[in-house]
């Protein structure tokens, strides 16, 4: 027969009904092939009827029996391996592109904030915006983004409007960032030592001049500091998770934040990392804190913060005076004072005007 065959790319048609038919043309049994390749009969006949591939080996043993060179027969299984994977590829891409309107907000929200690419929601577009929520989720489908990142003993909101993928793409923010950050090994005692540091950067106004330094002395003792923008629908506020046995990160939100809210919680996950070891994940939303553990990391933030304050001072409403002279007795920022005076008396409106806001990110 002539050598010079030609091959299909676009469909995948295995080896073996090329070898079946070769076998006809030459009038050769299966059997007699087997005899003379040095192959097992059961083997030959697994090719033909596609359950083996034609190896190197095998193909040598069929240019000599049958006079196609090896190299034809490896290029037909590279053919029709290239050709299943395709096909493969594109039934996979199928179903991904049906989970993708439960993502559409997910791709909105990252895009907004500069993670991804403002790629066109539209059906042309929906290939490339399943490779761009994949890379970005680290996962082989969109199926699993929620049982590999909300898997977590994270607290129910009470709202029934929460976004569980939005809620798995800030956490994500807080891996990819970690995962990008040089620290050294987790340090308990060295945390524990420069908790007071810390807090004393409280008392400095611009966010441009405490938060890179606290981010220094986080990693310095083994944790990554991530500042987040707020994502649709998720409600959170605050997450700690161990990325390495040695290497841990809080992600808080810092946009549109308030500035005694941010130090609460920073402390809160850092109450975390030191009372609960790490084996779990803490997502921490806006809501009562009503595990155990969230108790344990309320009390270690408020008495860090804050220890024996005047429960006198609750009823009472202090002007902006009054209130940095207890600042500066409590050595912490204006905001946390007032903060706290506005949730004990419940007076938001009065004490608001007294507390900075933060509006700092950097995950892009």
């Amino acid at each position: 027969m002539n050598q010079e065959r030609t091959y299909h790319s676009n469909y995948a048609i295995h080896p073996g009904s090329t070898l079946e038919d070769e076998l006809n043309y030459l009038g050769i049994s299966q059997v007699e092939l087997a005899a003379r390749s040095g192959l097992t009969k059961k083997h030959i006949n697994e090719i033909i009827n596609k359950k083996a591939s034609i190896s190197p080996e095998t193909a040598l043993k069929f240019e000599k029996v049958l006079g196609l060179k090896a190299s034809f027969w490896l290029a037909y299984q590279r053919n029709y391996d290239e050709a299943t994977a395709r096909i493969e590829a594109d039934s996979h891409l199928e179903k991904e592109i049906k989970l993708l309107p439960e993502f559409k907000e997910t791709f909105k929200e990252l895009t907004r904030i500069g993670v991804l690419p403002a790629i066109q929601w539209k059906k042309s577009s929906f290939s490339d915006i399943v490779s761009a929520l994949l890379s970005f989720f680290g996962t082989v489908s969109l199926s699993l983004v929620q049982d590999s990142n909300l898997s977590a003993a994270y607290r129910k909101y009470n709202g029934k409007n929460i976004n569980h993928n939005n809620i798995a793409a800030w956490l994500r923010l807080g891996q990819l960032k970690a995962q990008r950050t040089e620290t050294l090994e987790f340090n308990e005692k060295q945390l524990k030592k420069r908790l007071e540091e810390i807090k004393a950067l409280s008392t400095l106004d611009e966010p441009l001049k405490f938060l890179p330094r606290i981010e220094k002395i986080l990693a310095d003792c083994g944790v990554v500091l991530v500042c987040a923008p707020y994502l649709k629908k998720t409600y959170t506020q605050g997450a700690t998770q161990w990325v390495k046995t040695d290497k841990a990160f809080i992600i808080l939100k810092t946009t549109n934040q308030s500035a005694d809210k941010f130090w609460f919680n920073l402390f809160h996950e850092i109450g975390h990392i030191l009372k609960h070891g790490s084996s779990k994940t803490f997502i921490d939303l806006e809501d009562k804190h009503d595990s155990k553990e969230e108790q344990e990391a309320d009390l270690f933030a408020g008495n860090l913060l804050l220890p024996e304050f005047d429960e006198a001072l609750h009823n009472k409403k202090l002007s902006r005076a009054e209130i940095e002279k207890v600042a500066k007795k409590y050595k912490v920022s204006n905001s946390i004072i007032a903060g706290r005076l506005s949730y004990e008396s419940k007076n938001y409106q009065y004490y608001n005007k007294f507390i900075q806001k933060l509006d700092y990110q950097n995950v892009v």
